[in-house]
Protein backbone atom coordinates (compact mmCIF):
# COMPACT_ATOMS: atom_id res chain seq x y z
CA UNK A 1 0.00 0.00 0.00
CA UNK A 2 1.29 3.44 -0.92
CA UNK A 3 2.49 5.69 1.89
CA UNK A 4 0.27 8.59 2.94
CA UNK A 5 1.16 11.92 1.33
CA UNK A 6 3.44 14.16 3.38
CA UNK A 7 1.93 17.52 4.33
CA UNK A 8 4.18 20.56 4.53
CA UNK A 9 5.08 21.97 7.94
CA UNK A 10 5.80 25.64 7.33
CA UNK A 11 7.27 25.91 10.81
CA UNK A 12 9.84 23.22 10.05
CA UNK A 13 10.48 24.67 6.59
CA UNK A 14 11.45 28.12 7.86
CA UNK A 15 13.25 26.94 11.00
CA UNK A 16 15.18 24.51 8.80
CA UNK A 17 16.18 27.35 6.48
CA UNK A 18 17.49 29.41 9.39
CA UNK A 19 19.23 26.37 10.85
CA UNK A 20 21.01 25.48 7.62
CA UNK A 21 22.10 29.03 6.85
CA UNK A 22 23.53 29.84 10.29
CA UNK A 23 25.19 26.47 10.89
CA UNK A 24 26.86 26.78 7.47
CA UNK A 25 28.26 30.12 8.64
CA UNK A 26 29.68 28.48 11.77
CA UNK A 27 31.04 25.57 9.78
CA UNK A 28 32.83 27.90 7.35
CA UNK A 29 34.73 29.58 10.18
CA UNK A 30 36.27 26.20 11.10
CA UNK A 31 36.03 24.53 7.70
CA UNK A 32 38.09 21.28 7.78
CA UNK A 33 39.33 21.45 4.18
CA UNK A 34 40.57 25.05 4.33
CA UNK A 35 40.76 26.68 7.78
CA UNK A 36 41.55 23.51 9.72
CA UNK A 37 44.02 22.34 7.07
CA UNK A 38 45.85 25.69 7.21
CA UNK A 39 45.90 25.53 11.03
CA UNK A 40 47.44 22.05 11.05
CA UNK A 41 50.05 23.01 8.45
CA UNK A 42 51.06 26.01 10.57
CA UNK A 43 51.00 24.01 13.80
CA UNK A 44 52.75 20.82 12.69
CA UNK A 45 54.79 21.87 9.69
CA UNK A 46 54.29 20.97 6.04
CA UNK A 47 53.75 17.21 6.49
CA UNK A 48 50.24 16.47 5.15
CA UNK A 49 49.93 13.29 7.24
CA UNK A 50 48.74 15.41 10.18
CA UNK A 51 46.09 17.03 7.95
CA UNK A 52 44.86 13.65 6.73
CA UNK A 53 44.81 12.27 10.28
CA UNK A 54 42.63 14.97 11.81
CA UNK A 55 40.19 15.04 8.88
CA UNK A 56 39.86 11.24 9.01
CA UNK A 57 39.24 11.33 12.77
CA UNK A 58 36.52 13.91 12.23
CA UNK A 59 34.91 11.98 9.36
CA UNK A 60 35.01 8.68 11.25
CA UNK A 61 33.45 10.25 14.36
CA UNK A 62 30.62 11.64 12.23
CA UNK A 63 29.69 8.25 10.77
CA UNK A 64 30.07 6.02 13.85
CA UNK A 65 26.91 7.10 15.74
CA UNK A 66 24.76 6.65 12.62
CA UNK A 67 25.95 3.06 12.34
CA UNK A 68 25.33 2.31 16.02
CA UNK A 69 22.01 4.16 16.38
CA UNK A 70 20.24 3.22 13.14
CA UNK A 71 18.54 0.12 14.58
CA UNK A 72 17.52 1.85 17.84
CA UNK A 73 16.03 4.87 16.09
CA UNK A 74 13.84 2.65 13.90
CA UNK A 75 11.70 1.98 17.02
CA UNK A 76 11.62 5.62 18.25
CA UNK A 77 8.63 7.69 17.15
CA UNK A 78 9.89 11.05 18.45
CA UNK A 79 13.56 11.68 17.65
CA UNK A 80 14.05 15.29 18.67
CA UNK A 81 15.74 14.40 22.02
CA UNK A 82 18.59 12.85 20.05
CA UNK A 83 18.93 16.07 18.08
CA UNK A 84 19.09 18.04 21.35
CA UNK A 85 21.92 15.79 22.52
CA UNK A 86 23.70 16.37 19.22
CA UNK A 87 23.32 20.14 19.49
CA UNK A 88 24.66 20.25 23.05
CA UNK A 89 27.75 18.13 22.37
CA UNK A 90 28.67 20.06 19.22
CA UNK A 91 28.30 23.48 20.83
CA UNK A 92 30.31 22.58 23.94
CA UNK A 93 33.13 20.95 21.96
CA UNK A 94 33.74 24.08 19.87
CA UNK A 95 33.37 26.38 22.88
CA UNK A 96 36.08 24.41 24.70
CA UNK A 97 38.30 24.48 21.62
CA UNK A 98 37.98 28.25 21.26
CA UNK A 99 38.81 28.88 24.92
CA UNK A 100 41.86 26.59 24.80
CA UNK A 101 43.25 28.24 21.67
CA UNK A 102 42.70 31.76 23.01
CA UNK A 103 44.37 30.95 26.35
CA UNK A 104 46.91 28.40 25.08
CA UNK A 105 50.10 30.20 26.09
CA UNK A 106 52.75 27.68 27.10
CA UNK A 107 51.15 24.59 25.53
CA UNK A 108 53.28 22.59 23.11
CA UNK A 109 52.27 22.19 19.48
CA UNK A 110 51.68 18.46 19.94
CA UNK A 111 49.41 19.13 22.94
CA UNK A 112 47.40 21.64 20.91
CA UNK A 113 47.09 19.16 18.06
CA UNK A 114 45.74 16.49 20.44
CA UNK A 115 43.24 18.99 21.88
CA UNK A 116 42.04 20.00 18.42
CA UNK A 117 41.68 16.32 17.46
CA UNK A 118 39.66 15.65 20.63
CA UNK A 119 37.42 18.64 19.94
CA UNK A 120 36.67 17.59 16.39
CA UNK A 121 36.20 13.99 17.54
CA UNK A 122 33.49 15.13 19.97
CA UNK A 123 31.99 17.48 17.40
CA UNK A 124 31.83 14.67 14.83
CA UNK A 125 30.22 12.28 17.31
CA UNK A 126 27.63 14.91 18.18
CA UNK A 127 26.93 15.57 14.52
CA UNK A 128 26.52 11.86 13.84
CA UNK A 129 23.95 11.50 16.63
CA UNK A 130 21.82 14.24 15.06
CA UNK A 131 21.89 13.17 11.41
CA UNK A 132 19.15 10.51 11.41
CA UNK A 133 16.80 12.62 13.59
CA UNK A 134 17.36 15.58 11.27
CA UNK A 135 16.59 13.60 8.12
CA UNK A 136 13.62 11.94 9.78
CA UNK A 137 12.08 15.27 10.78
CA UNK A 138 12.72 16.76 7.33
CA UNK A 139 11.34 13.76 5.44
CA UNK A 140 8.19 13.67 7.62
CA UNK A 141 7.39 17.36 7.27
CA UNK A 142 8.60 18.49 3.82
CA UNK A 143 7.18 16.79 0.68
CA UNK A 144 9.65 15.40 -1.91
CA UNK A 145 8.77 18.01 -4.54
CA UNK A 146 9.72 20.82 -2.11
CA UNK A 147 12.96 19.37 -0.74
CA UNK A 148 15.02 20.68 -3.63
CA UNK A 149 13.73 24.19 -2.93
CA UNK A 150 14.26 23.71 0.81
CA UNK A 151 17.89 22.64 0.54
CA UNK A 152 18.55 25.04 -2.31
CA UNK A 153 17.44 28.06 -0.25
CA UNK A 154 19.47 26.78 2.71
CA UNK A 155 22.53 26.57 0.50
CA UNK A 156 21.92 29.96 -1.08
CA UNK A 157 21.41 31.86 2.17
CA UNK A 158 24.16 29.94 3.96
CA UNK A 159 26.54 30.52 1.06
CA UNK A 160 25.99 34.27 1.22
CA UNK A 161 26.70 34.26 4.96
CA UNK A 162 29.82 32.19 4.32
CA UNK A 163 31.13 34.89 1.99
CA UNK A 164 31.18 37.17 5.02
CA UNK A 165 32.87 34.38 6.97
CA UNK A 166 35.55 34.15 4.27
CA UNK A 167 36.24 37.88 4.48
CA UNK A 168 36.55 37.59 8.26
CA UNK A 169 38.87 34.56 7.98
CA UNK A 170 41.01 36.48 5.47
CA UNK A 171 41.33 39.40 7.88
CA UNK A 172 41.96 37.27 11.00
CA UNK A 173 44.54 34.99 9.39
CA UNK A 174 46.15 37.50 7.05
CA UNK A 175 49.43 39.37 7.73
CA UNK A 176 47.56 42.52 8.79
CA UNK A 177 45.91 40.73 11.74
CA UNK A 178 47.03 41.78 15.22
CA UNK A 179 46.12 38.37 16.69
CA UNK A 180 49.01 35.92 17.09
CA UNK A 181 48.86 32.23 16.23
CA UNK A 182 46.96 30.22 17.53
CA UNK A 183 44.79 32.85 19.25
CA UNK A 184 43.46 33.95 15.85
CA UNK A 185 42.04 30.45 15.27
CA UNK A 186 40.59 30.49 18.80
CA UNK A 187 38.62 33.64 17.99
CA UNK A 188 37.29 31.91 14.86
CA UNK A 189 36.23 28.93 16.99
CA UNK A 190 34.35 31.13 19.47
CA UNK A 191 32.41 32.89 16.71
CA UNK A 192 31.73 29.51 15.10
CA UNK A 193 30.27 28.35 18.42
CA UNK A 194 27.89 31.31 18.54
CA UNK A 195 26.62 30.65 15.01
CA UNK A 196 26.31 26.91 15.61
CA UNK A 197 24.39 27.37 18.87
CA UNK A 198 21.90 29.72 17.19
CA UNK A 199 21.35 27.36 14.28
CA UNK A 200 20.86 24.12 16.19
CA UNK A 201 18.63 25.82 18.77
CA UNK A 202 16.35 26.96 15.96
CA UNK A 203 15.93 23.49 14.48
CA UNK A 204 15.43 22.02 17.96
CA UNK A 205 12.20 24.07 18.08
CA UNK A 206 10.81 22.24 15.02
CA UNK A 207 7.65 20.16 15.04
CA UNK A 208 8.61 16.57 15.85
CA UNK A 209 6.04 14.51 13.94
CA UNK A 210 5.85 10.82 14.85
CA UNK A 211 8.08 8.76 12.58
CA UNK A 212 7.12 5.49 10.91
CA UNK A 213 8.72 2.86 13.14
CA UNK A 214 9.45 -0.84 13.41
CA UNK A 215 7.50 -2.72 16.09
CA UNK A 216 10.55 -4.21 17.81
CA UNK A 217 14.20 -3.37 18.34
CA UNK A 218 16.37 -5.22 15.87
CA UNK A 219 19.79 -6.34 17.19
CA UNK A 220 22.69 -4.34 15.80
CA UNK A 221 24.20 -7.37 14.07
CA UNK A 222 20.95 -8.11 12.27
CA UNK A 223 20.57 -4.44 11.41
CA UNK A 224 24.02 -4.41 9.83
CA UNK A 225 23.03 -7.45 7.74
CA UNK A 226 19.96 -5.58 6.49
CA UNK A 227 22.13 -3.06 4.70
CA UNK A 228 23.87 -5.56 2.41
CA UNK A 229 20.46 -7.13 1.72
CA UNK A 230 19.14 -3.75 0.57
CA UNK A 231 22.33 -3.37 -1.52
CA UNK A 232 21.61 -6.68 -3.28
CA UNK A 233 17.88 -6.20 -3.80
CA UNK A 234 17.64 -2.49 -4.66
CA UNK A 235 19.52 -1.73 -7.86
CA UNK A 236 19.19 2.04 -7.61
CA UNK A 237 20.33 2.01 -3.98
CA UNK A 238 23.37 -0.06 -4.94
CA UNK A 239 24.31 2.29 -7.78
CA UNK A 240 23.74 5.32 -5.57
CA UNK A 241 26.08 3.92 -2.92
CA UNK A 242 28.74 3.19 -5.54
CA UNK A 243 28.43 6.76 -6.78
CA UNK A 244 28.67 8.13 -3.24
CA UNK A 245 31.76 6.01 -2.58
CA UNK A 246 33.34 7.31 -5.79
CA UNK A 247 32.45 10.88 -4.83
CA UNK A 248 33.78 10.38 -1.30
CA UNK A 249 37.11 9.06 -2.58
CA UNK A 250 37.31 11.91 -5.09
CA UNK A 251 36.90 14.55 -2.40
CA UNK A 252 39.05 12.72 0.17
CA UNK A 253 42.04 12.48 -2.17
CA UNK A 254 41.98 16.06 -3.44
CA UNK A 255 40.12 18.54 -1.19
CA UNK A 256 42.18 18.26 2.05
CA UNK A 257 45.39 18.74 0.09
CA UNK A 258 44.58 21.79 -2.03
CA UNK A 259 45.56 24.27 0.70
CA UNK A 260 48.73 22.39 1.80
CA UNK A 261 49.78 22.11 -1.86
CA UNK A 262 49.18 25.83 -2.40
CA UNK A 263 51.08 26.86 0.73
CA UNK A 264 54.09 24.66 0.01
CA UNK A 265 54.43 24.51 -3.77
CA UNK A 266 52.63 27.60 -5.06
CA UNK A 267 53.79 29.80 -2.15
CA UNK A 268 50.34 31.22 -1.36
CA UNK A 269 49.83 33.19 1.85
CA UNK A 270 47.74 31.63 4.64
CA UNK A 271 45.37 34.60 4.41
CA UNK A 272 44.35 33.32 0.95
CA UNK A 273 42.31 30.67 2.78
CA UNK A 274 39.64 33.34 3.26
CA UNK A 275 39.59 34.01 -0.50
CA UNK A 276 39.20 30.29 -1.21
CA UNK A 277 36.28 30.12 1.22
CA UNK A 278 34.60 33.07 -0.46
CA UNK A 279 35.00 31.57 -3.94
CA UNK A 280 33.72 28.16 -2.95
CA UNK A 281 30.75 29.50 -1.02
CA UNK A 282 29.87 32.06 -3.69
CA UNK A 283 29.71 29.29 -6.30
CA UNK A 284 27.89 27.04 -3.83
CA UNK A 285 25.34 29.74 -3.06
CA UNK A 286 24.67 31.18 -6.52
CA UNK A 287 24.27 27.75 -8.11
CA UNK A 288 21.87 26.49 -5.43
CA UNK A 289 18.77 27.96 -7.11
CA UNK A 290 19.63 26.17 -10.36
CA UNK A 291 20.37 22.88 -8.58
CA UNK A 292 17.17 23.05 -6.51
CA UNK A 293 15.13 23.86 -9.65
CA UNK A 294 16.58 20.82 -11.42
CA UNK A 295 15.95 18.64 -8.36
CA UNK A 296 12.31 19.65 -8.02
CA UNK A 297 11.35 19.77 -11.71
CA UNK A 298 13.65 17.37 -13.58
CA UNK A 299 14.63 14.94 -10.83
CA UNK A 300 17.84 14.27 -8.98
CA UNK A 301 19.42 11.95 -11.55
CA UNK A 302 19.97 14.74 -14.09
CA UNK A 303 21.25 17.01 -11.33
CA UNK A 304 23.80 14.41 -10.25
CA UNK A 305 24.95 13.74 -13.82
CA UNK A 306 25.72 17.43 -14.37
CA UNK A 307 27.50 17.96 -11.07
CA UNK A 308 29.40 14.65 -11.22
CA UNK A 309 30.83 15.88 -14.51
CA UNK A 310 31.93 19.09 -12.77
CA UNK A 311 33.54 17.05 -9.98
CA UNK A 312 35.82 15.45 -12.57
CA UNK A 313 37.35 18.86 -13.25
CA UNK A 314 38.60 19.41 -9.68
CA UNK A 315 41.35 16.73 -9.62
CA UNK A 316 42.05 17.44 -13.28
CA UNK A 317 42.71 21.09 -12.44
CA UNK A 318 45.00 20.13 -9.55
CA UNK A 319 47.00 17.86 -11.84
CA UNK A 320 47.60 20.94 -14.02
CA UNK A 321 48.51 23.18 -11.04
CA UNK A 322 52.33 22.76 -11.46
CA UNK A 323 52.02 24.70 -14.72
CA UNK A 324 50.90 27.86 -12.88
CA UNK A 325 53.65 30.55 -12.82
CA UNK A 326 54.23 31.34 -9.15
CA UNK A 327 55.65 34.82 -9.73
CA UNK A 328 52.87 36.18 -11.95
CA UNK A 329 50.06 38.56 -11.08
CA UNK A 330 46.47 38.42 -12.35
CA UNK A 331 44.03 41.34 -12.56
CA UNK A 332 40.27 40.73 -12.64
CA UNK A 333 37.50 43.27 -12.07
CA UNK A 334 40.02 45.74 -10.72
CA UNK A 335 41.47 43.28 -8.21
CA UNK A 336 45.07 42.10 -8.47
CA UNK A 337 46.32 38.89 -6.93
CA UNK A 338 48.97 36.29 -7.58
CA UNK A 339 48.40 33.73 -10.33
CA UNK A 340 48.50 30.76 -7.87
CA UNK A 341 45.82 32.32 -5.65
CA UNK A 342 43.64 33.08 -8.68
CA UNK A 343 44.08 29.56 -10.03
CA UNK A 344 43.25 27.85 -6.73
CA UNK A 345 40.31 30.21 -6.30
CA UNK A 346 38.92 28.88 -9.60
CA UNK A 347 39.45 25.31 -8.34
CA UNK A 348 37.38 26.17 -5.27
CA UNK A 349 34.68 27.64 -7.54
CA UNK A 350 34.48 24.28 -9.32
CA UNK A 351 34.41 22.56 -5.94
CA UNK A 352 31.51 24.74 -4.75
CA UNK A 353 29.50 24.07 -7.91
CA UNK A 354 30.06 20.32 -7.75
CA UNK A 355 29.56 19.72 -4.03
CA UNK A 356 26.43 21.86 -3.80
CA UNK A 357 24.65 19.95 -6.55
CA UNK A 358 25.93 16.48 -5.70
CA UNK A 359 25.15 16.63 -1.99
CA UNK A 360 21.69 18.02 -2.63
CA UNK A 361 21.05 15.33 -5.26
CA UNK A 362 22.44 12.48 -3.17
CA UNK A 363 20.45 13.43 -0.07
CA UNK A 364 17.16 13.89 -1.91
CA UNK A 365 17.61 10.75 -4.00
CA UNK A 366 18.37 8.71 -0.87
CA UNK A 367 15.17 9.95 0.81
CA UNK A 368 13.19 9.02 -2.31
CA UNK A 369 14.72 5.59 -2.91
CA UNK A 370 14.44 4.48 0.73
CA UNK A 371 11.06 3.02 1.83
CA UNK A 372 9.81 4.92 4.93
CA UNK A 373 10.06 1.94 7.28
CA UNK A 374 13.59 1.15 6.09
CA UNK A 375 14.91 4.69 5.89
CA UNK A 376 17.08 4.29 9.00
CA UNK A 377 18.50 1.06 7.53
CA UNK A 378 19.35 2.77 4.25
CA UNK A 379 20.97 5.73 5.98
CA UNK A 380 22.66 3.53 8.58
CA UNK A 381 24.27 1.24 5.98
CA UNK A 382 25.49 4.28 4.06
CA UNK A 383 27.09 5.54 7.27
CA UNK A 384 28.75 2.14 7.75
CA UNK A 385 30.35 2.43 4.32
CA UNK A 386 31.30 6.02 5.07
CA UNK A 387 32.91 4.83 8.30
CA UNK A 388 35.45 2.94 6.22
CA UNK A 389 35.65 5.75 3.67
CA UNK A 390 36.41 8.21 6.47
CA UNK A 391 40.00 7.00 6.57
CA UNK A 392 40.59 7.85 2.90
CA UNK A 393 42.08 11.30 3.71
CA UNK A 394 44.66 9.65 5.98
CA UNK A 395 45.39 7.05 3.30
CA UNK A 396 45.80 9.89 0.80
CA UNK A 397 48.13 11.74 3.17
CA UNK A 398 50.26 8.62 3.65
CA UNK A 399 50.30 8.14 -0.11
CA UNK A 400 51.50 11.71 -0.66
CA UNK A 401 53.89 11.50 2.30
CA UNK A 402 56.97 13.60 2.77
CA UNK A 403 57.96 12.81 -0.84
CA UNK A 404 55.09 15.13 -1.92
CA UNK A 405 53.47 12.66 -4.33
CA UNK A 406 50.53 15.02 -4.84
CA UNK A 407 50.17 14.08 -8.52
CA UNK A 408 49.53 10.44 -7.61
CA UNK A 409 46.80 11.36 -5.12
CA UNK A 410 45.14 13.73 -7.59
CA UNK A 411 45.29 11.08 -10.35
CA UNK A 412 43.54 8.52 -8.12
CA UNK A 413 40.96 11.16 -7.28
CA UNK A 414 40.28 11.59 -11.00
CA UNK A 415 39.72 7.84 -11.39
CA UNK A 416 37.28 7.86 -8.45
CA UNK A 417 35.38 10.76 -10.03
CA UNK A 418 34.98 8.66 -13.18
CA UNK A 419 33.53 5.79 -11.11
CA UNK A 420 31.08 8.23 -9.53
CA UNK A 421 29.87 9.58 -12.88
CA UNK A 422 29.52 6.08 -14.39
CA UNK A 423 27.19 4.94 -11.60
CA UNK A 424 25.16 8.15 -11.55
CA UNK A 425 24.43 7.78 -15.28
CA UNK A 426 23.05 4.27 -14.63
CA UNK A 427 20.58 5.42 -11.95
CA UNK A 428 16.85 5.37 -12.59
CA UNK A 429 14.42 8.12 -11.60
CA UNK A 430 12.47 6.89 -8.54
CA UNK A 431 10.46 9.93 -7.45
CA UNK A 432 6.99 8.95 -6.29
CA UNK A 433 7.65 5.19 -6.03
CA UNK A 434 7.88 5.26 -2.21
CA UNK A 435 5.38 8.00 -1.52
Amino acid sequence: MAAAPITLSRRNFYLGLFNGSVTMLGGALLDPSTVLAAFVVQLMGGNVIWVGLIISIFACATQLPMTLLANRLETVRHRMPYYWLSATVRSLSWLALGLVLVFSHGLSHLTLFVIVCASFLLWGLGLGVGVIPFWSIVSNSIPPNLRGRFFGIRQFAGGLLCIGAGLYVHRILGPESDLPFPRNYGVLALWATVALALGVSAFAASEDRPAVTQKRLVPLGFQLRRGPRAWRRDTNYRRLLRAIIGYGLTMALVVPFIVPYGLKHLHTDVGAVGIFLICRQLAFSLSSSLWSYLSDTRGNRLLMIITSSLALLVPLAMLAAPLVPTGSQVSLLGLTTSAPVAYLAMVFVLLGLATGGLELGYNNYLLEVAPPRKRSTYIGFLSTLNLVLAWAPLAGALLIGQADRYALGFALSLVAAGVCLYNVVRLGEVRGENG
